[in-house]
């Protein structure tokens, strides 16, 4: 009885390493294809994929280049990080990719790398680290990212995405930093963005976004950083963000900052002053000129007076004298 048993459990663990063989087989092929290398070749020695020391499964694939971003690398389950950038990298992202549920950390770079972003990759339970940066994509960010808890890094600046930020960010309570800038992005930020408790680093700068800064994101004590240059946001800094201790960049925008205002009202008083003074003066001067004007008149009238009573006085004298000789 106990040499069946005994007999049943290798069985078992023939089976298992032919089948785990057939997996490395399929995963080498995957891999192989993944990289443009022959399908016969030995991924093991491929540079840029790592794999686990223990049972032998591609965990990483770091610095590969030349490539096109294949469906079936679904079918590495055990995958855990993809770093793949250059302008070699061509094509767009499949969906497939957010099956892969140990995906701790994707990031794609590449000027060639285009299309929408999959709203699949919201599946990532896993995925801590997600850098799409410095590419080509287009459409809205997918409103599913808010479903990726782990997440701490977010960069998706340097892309032509459009449309709103999807409010659904916010439900991101461990994410750190959070890129967007340098692209085409319209709407008001999200207020939800004050739940970001962890949130250190905010880049927004130089998109479309429009309306008022949201006053919750004074709720972000650990907040260092908000970059939100270069955009159409109008109203004034909240009190509540200028008790932070930050590095706040809001340069080219139609806000209206209270600092601002006190200048300009500081500067429309000063403007208003000099106006009445020199009003003042033109009147001063005016005046004075006149003044002399009715004086001069006022001493030529007495001198014009005084000649008369002198010709006057002069000819009677005249006359007095010519009848007094008669």
């Amino acid at each position: 009885m106990n040499l069946f048993i005994l007999l049943i459990d290798i069985l078992i663990i023939i089976i298992t390493i032919i089948s785990a063989q057939n997996n490395i087989i399929e995963e080498c092929r995957i891999v192989n294809k993944f990289l443009n290398e022959n399908l016969s070749s030995d991924c093991c020695s491929i540079l840029g994929v790592v794999y686990n020391r223990i049972t032998n499964d591609p965990e990483e694939i770091v610095k590969a280049k030349d490539i096109y971003l294949i469906p079936e690398l679904e079918n590495l389950t055990y995958l855990e990080h993809i770093e793949i950038t250059g302008n070699n990298l061509v094509g767009s992202i499949p969906p497939e990719l957010g099956n892969l549920s140990n995906l701790k950390y994707l990031k794609l770079n590449g000027k060639n790398l285009k299309g929408a972003i999959p709203s699949e990759l919201g599946k990532l339970s896993n995925l801590e680290m997600l850098h799409l940066g410095h590419c080509n994509f287009s459409g809205s960010i997918p409103s599913s990212f808010g479903n990726l808890s782990k997440l701490t890094t977010l960069h998706l600046n340097l892309n032509t995405l459009t449309g709103f930020i999807p409010p659904e960010l916010g439900n991101l309570s461990n994410l750190e930093i959070l890129k967007l800038l340098d692209n085409k992005l319209t709407g008001s930020i999200p207020p939800e963005f004050g739940k970001l408790s962890n949130l250190n680093t905010l880049h927004l700068s130089n998109n479309t976004l429009t309306d008022s800064i949201p006053s919750k994101l004074g709720n972000l004590s650990n907040l260092k950083k908000i970059s939100l240059s270069n955009n159409n946001l109008s109203g004034s800094i909240p009190k509540e963000i200028k008790n932070l201790n930050i590095k706040l960049f809001i340069s080219n925008n139609p806000l209206l900052n209270v600092d601002n205002n006190n200048l300009l009202i500081t500067l429309l008083i000063i403007s208003i002053i000099f106006v009445v003074l020199t009003l003042l003066i033109i009147y001063i001067k005016i005046f004075r000129k006149n003044k002399k004007g009715k004086k001069y008149i006022n001493n030529n009238h007495e001198v014009s007076v005084s000649v008369r009573h002198a010709f006057v006085n002069t000819f009677a004298d005249v006359e007095e004298s010519v009848i007094s000789e008669s």
